[in-house]
């Protein structure tokens, strides 16, 4: 393989049949996390293409997590990595729910060895070929192989322990036990350590600006 092509995507479309792809059974009473607005619930079943495996509609998918720092990542890492900090109303806009899935079943496993011998790589947690991913959900969600969701790797997070979870139902709020003190995003970035600041005030930026240059003596 020229360098070139190692530098191109790998991950295809599925192809051929998936009869047999690893699954992983994901239990009732396994804890879960979500980071979402704090203006909405944490069941939202997201079926418009902007999350990495949506389904078409009637069916959509809610994006969960194993632990709370890897939810927290898949909300904010864009703010973190770029600013080295959370935007004080993002924070404020944010709450961390604790969730158990009321019912069981199988998902798709993208995080075992043999995904790999259906043609998955890692790259399905990273690509911004949505496509591609959400083709995989389709493969394997209810109108394809007939399993519940997807785990896989938070694209955000390097903590190897740390996985993500896809689950699939019916596009929308789905109307499930939520988190009766869910944790607001402010002492949620205390506990994590993320630091929270706020945007300079009109008044500072003012100040600033009305201060004059110091002159330049040649």
């Amino acid at each position: 393989m020229t360098d070139s092509a190692r530098r191109r995507l790998q991950l295809r479309s599925p192809h051929g049949s998936l009869a047999g792809f690893p699954s992983w059974a994901r239990r009732p009473d396994r804890v879960l996390y979500r980071a979402h607005k704090a203006a909405t619930g944490p069941w939202w079943f997201s079926s418009d293409g902007s999350g990495r495996f949506d389904l078409s509609p009637p069916h959509g998918t809610c994006y969960l997590a194993s632990d709370p720092e890897a939810a927290v990542r898949e909300r904010w890492g864009e703010e973190l990595l770029a600013l080295g900090f959370v935007p004080r109303g993002l924070a404020e806009g944010t709450h961390l729910s604790e969730l158990r899935v009321p019912v069981g079943g199988r998902v798709a496993d993208f995080c075992a060895g043999d995904a790999a011998d259906f043609g998955v790589t890692r790259e399905i947690s990273t690509t911004g070929r949505y496509d591609i991913s959400q083709a995989w959900a389709e493969a394997l969600g209810p109108l394809g192989i007939g399993l519940h969701g997807v785990r896989y790797q938070p694209r955000l997070s390097t903590d190897s322990r740390s996985w993500a979870l896809g689950l699939f139902g019916a596009a929308g709020t789905a109307n499930w036990p939520g988190d009766p003190r869910p944790l607001g995003g402010i002492e949620l970035a205390s506990r994590l350590g993320i630091d929270v600041a706020s945007p300079p005030s009109l008044a500072a930026l003012s100040s600033v600006l009305r201060t004059p240059s110091p002159s330049v003596v040649i």
